[in-house]
């Protein structure tokens, strides 16, 4: 029996000697951009804009994001991973706003203007509380106040604290405790006051560039932290269009982890002829990692105020892929009369039948006006997917399938490494990924009218050389029927084991 779970999740009851193997996330993607709060460098899930409000704020400077994540958001996405970027102000301002409250000096919780609204004090503890806690005489409470724009003040308390070592200690309990401010220097210089002192300092640095994201620690490294994401997606961080040369690191890291990258037009692409002339440049530029990058054309468009304002179409179409994925699967194209967008009134380009027919092919994934729909995506392949070509990874659901299905089965078969490599673990292996595959052929993953016209799964000596078996090695391979019956695609999965294989 087998019973529907949340997006990504499925559960299927199956003889007890078969280690079941658990399906991965399919739509959980990264955004990276400038924010103005929060920790650089550090993936932080959000699942609404509340979430990325309370994380990272908001305002001008974290623009790009804001309005990426709410079409996210609004188009059907549950759970976006934020990378904070942030590229210091030449002027040598401090990034992190500062206060010197006399025993200590605290600092922002992160780099920003934002810290410059924070105050605080530092008052003598209760000699009474004192005595109860058994603490040393020097004990005092600090108290950190925030007051944003319109908002309420936030206000945090920390008692008891001691400059030496102990529980609690001022920067361990700040570390530990507070979503404000750090300890920064300890000083001891001056007893504490009553009065509030307001912060000094803090930037919001400069506008981002390519070495934001490229460089020795730019923001693509970062990609490693995020846990299992699925797609991404870089903002607009700057007027104009994203460095063509963040676009070929981020796709081919997308390719090294697992994953596909969203592409916005360039905003010189005006009409269909402009995309068509410009797409193949586009496709060079990515190298290998075409396979795992999609484009979609043209900009949307929306109303605000007395005039309209053009959008990035990849946050939405990342919305759209959570939403076909929760309702239909991830095989399922992220395309056609349901796939349709929210939150835009139309697009910057109307596109005719004829434009739709020419683009499709080179690999344009177009947005299109549809009677009663709206605007919708009409197209769904890979940046590799142009019509000459001929790849087997053209299409955008057959590359997300395979890599989910690569995904689950890798994380789902690691207790080989605990296991002999031998026959017995092989047929472990194969019984684990073939409970796991036809589970996803009756539920409609796959083409064939019978599991051998759909799927096949090899583990063994046909697999994996004898060098590999001596050195604990052993790889599966599973070929899925993706568009054809009986024409496989293969996904090869290499796996540790706790032993070499007899010979």
């Amino acid at each position: 029996m087998t019973e529907r779970n949340p997006p990504g999740a499925y559960v299927q009851e199956i003889p007890g000697s078969v280690r079941p193997i658990a399906a991965v996330p399919t739509s959980r993607t990264v955004f990276i951009g400038r924010t103005a709060r929060g920790q650089v460098g550090e993936p932080a899930v959000v699942r609404s804009m509340d979430e990325f409000r309370a994380t990272f704020g908001g305002g001008p400077v974290g623009s790009a994001v804001d309005k990426s994540l709410a079409l996210f958001f609004t188009n059907g996405g549950t759970e976006a991973v934020v990378i904070r970027l942030f590229k210091p102000d030449s002027t040598g301002v401090t990034g992190r706003a500062f206060i010197d409250t006399g025993p200590v000096v605290l600092e922002a919780a992160s780099e920003g203007e934002w810290g410059r609204r924070l105050e605080a004090r530092a008052v003598p503890s209760s000699k009474g509380l004192t005595r109860a806690l058994g603490l040393r005489r020097g004990t005092f409470d600090l108290e950190v106040r925030d007051t944003p724009p319109g908002g309420s003040t936030v206000t945090e308390v920390h008692k008891s604290l001691v400059l030496a070592d102990g529980p609690q200690r001022v920067d361990q309990v700040l570390a530990r405790e507070s979503r404000l401010v750090r300890c920064k220097t300890v000083t001891g210089k001056a007893a504490p006051t009553k009065e509030f002192v307001p912060a000094v300092g803090g930037s919001d640095g400069l506008p981002l560039d390519e070495a934001s994201f490229t460089g020795a620690s730019g923001g693509l490294r970062f990609l490693e932290r995020a846990n299992g994401f699925n797609l991404l997606y870089i903002p607009p961080y700057r007027e104009g269009d994203v460095d063509p040369a963040v676009l070929a690191a981020a796709a081919e890291r997308c390719r090294q982890l697992r994953a596909v990258l969203l592409v916005d037009p360039p905003r010189i692409w005006s009409e269909a002829s402009e995309a068509a002339a410009g797409i193949e440049g586009i496709r060079r530029n990515m190298g290998k990692g075409a396979r795992n990058a999609a484009l979609f054309f043209p900009y949307l468009r929306r109303r605000a105020g007395l005039s309209m304002v053009d959008l990035p179409p990849g946050p939405a179409v990342a919305g759209i892929i959570a939403r076909t994925d929760a309702r239909e699967g991830v095989w399922k194209a992220p395309a056609g009369t349901e796939a349709e967008v929210r939150g835009a009134e139309g697009s910057a380009v109307d596109l005719s039948d004829s434009d739709i027919g020419r683009l499709g092919p080179l690999g344009v994934n177009c947005l299109r006006k549809v009677h009663g729909r709206g605007l919708v995506v009409w197209g769904s392949r890979t940046l590799e997917g142009h019509a000459d070509g001929g790849s087997e990874w053209r299409y955008l659901s057959v590359v997300r399938l395979s890599l989910f299905i690569e995904e689950s089965l890798r994380q789902g078969l690691e207790w080989t490494a605990w296991e002999p490599n031998g026959p017995a673990l092989w047929a472990l292996v194969r019984s684990a990924a073939e409970a796991f595959l036809i589970d996803l052929y009756h539920r409609g993953a796959f083409q064939g009218s019978t599991p051998r016209e759909a799927f096949f799964v090899k583990c063994g000596r046909d697999t994996t050389t004898q060098a590999e078996l001596d050195g604990g090695h052993l790889v599966l391979q599973a070929g899925i029927a993706t568009l054809r019956p009986a024409e496989f695609v293969s996904v090869s999965v290499p796996l540790r084991t706790g032993g070499t294989s007899p010979r």
